[in-house]
């Protein structure tokens, strides 16, 4: 049985104890801890939906576009990222290519979004990282310029095209907000 988490607890443990639990044990783990987050609002889900759709529209056939998937750059770092668009796979359990892109929604535990997750982002290699702020109103689109996020769009209510290398996105945060 899985206990409802209502706060972000991080449990200390290795990466094999990490590897050992249960595939319903939700949860992140990077700096030798399970990061567990309580489930996000119905604002939070919805907004990771319609950019999925967006973005499933706008990307070529032999990509993918997924929700809450596992990402698993390196031995003991594995992320739950909001939304991950990547190459076509035949990974089931989680992806541990580098995907095109990854979006988070920032609910509240926004440190480890805009600080934690993004330095392990960048040392992943990953290019195109998003992140959607809610309370802004706004998407913050980064890409990777020697080694380091440059935040290089901002996007409000207006509609914006982004480029994510496969695909040139149309997007809007009233198309995401409703």
């Amino acid at each position: 049985m899985v206990l409802p988490v209502t706060s972000t607890q991080r449990v200390p443990m290795s990466w094999s104890d990490y590897i050992a639990l249960d595939d319903d044990v939700p949860g992140e783990y990077f700096d030798g801890r399970l990061v567990a987050a309580p489930s996000p609002d119905q604002q939070h889900q919805l907004v990771c939906v319609r950019l999925a759709n967006l973005l499933g529209q706008a990307v070529p056939d032999r990509y993918e576009v997924n929700l809450a998937w596992q990402w698993t750059p390196a031995i003991g770092q594995n992320f739950i990222p909001d939304v991950m668009v990547y190459a076509a796979t035949d990974e089931s359990t989680r992806l541990t290519a580098t995907p095109v892109l990854v979006v988070e929604v920032l609910s509240s535990n926004r440190a480890d979004d805009l600080v934690v997750k993004s330095t392990r982002y960048a040392a992943a290699g990953l290019v195109h990282y998003w992140v959607v702020d809610r309370a802004a109103g706004e998407v913050l689109v980064h890409r990777l310029r020697d080694g380091v996020y440059e935040q290089t769009q901002t996007v409000g209510s207006e509609p914006a095209e982004v480029d994510i290398g496969i695909a040139t996105v149309t997007l809007s945060m009233a198309d995401l907000v409703r």
